[in-house]
């Protein structure tokens, strides 16, 4: 990805924020002290801004800097690949895999109510 796409989708995502918030690009200029026109240059990712106007907008949009920048700890911290004889290096995602085994414990705590019932019906007929 080049630095112009990288400007662009980083503009975007502050667009996305403020529209979102319901704050209007006049708004954040004023809040930013420069001109409207040079506040939509940013959102349109036709201007490079420094790391502290990127902290600067964050701020008055109420969200994390990574969060403009589009880092998610989900990409990095919950897929890895591993690289054995089970799955020949295919990613697998960490949070599906949670969710997997929440199900089966879900499932085998059903199992074993069941037949927990079975046994106490069984209990019940036998006397």
């Amino acid at each position: 990805m080049n630095v112009q796409s990288k400007r662009i989708l980083i503009g975007s995502k502050i667009q996305d924020i403020r529209q979102l918030k319901g704050l209007t690009r006049k708004a954040m200029a004023l809040d930013l002290n420069i001109s409207h026109r040079s506040y939509s240059a940013i959102e349109n990712g036709e201007v490079s801004i420094t790391i502290d106007r990127l902290y600067e907008i964050a701020g008055l949009l109420e969200v994390d800097i990574t969060t403009l920048l589009g880092f998610s700890s989900d990409k990095i911290f919950n897929q890895t690949v591993y690289q054995n004889e089970g799955n020949n290096g295919e990613n697998i995602n960490h949070k599906e895999v949670v969710n997997d085994i929440s199900l089966i414990n879900k499932l085998l705590e059903a199992k074993e109510q069941t037949i927990s019932i079975l046994l106490s019906q069984l209990k019940k007929e036998a006397l």
